[in-house]
């Protein structure tokens, strides 16, 4: 399953979307997509892992959100 997602009306989302930085941040507006934009790189980089020898893909991550 190949996910697609418009970036072409935010150059940051698709700056955000195309890094391979280790530790990445993104800020914005109230309505950007930010939020949207970073679940569906976490299913993305998810897809991206390997599977393990279970075939289950195991990876870890954090979302930080200051509320």
């Amino acid at each position: 399953m190949q996910i697609a997602y418009d970036y072409s009306a935010s150059p940051t989302l698709r700056e955000f979307a195309q890094s391979d930085a280790r530790i990445r941040a993104l800020m914005g507006p109230l309505g950007s997509g930010k939020s949207s934009a970073s679940i569906v790189e976490l299913v993305r980089r998810g897809q991206m892992h390997p599977r393990s020898h279970d075939g289950i893909r195991h990876s870890r991550w954090a979302v930080v959100r200051n509320t």
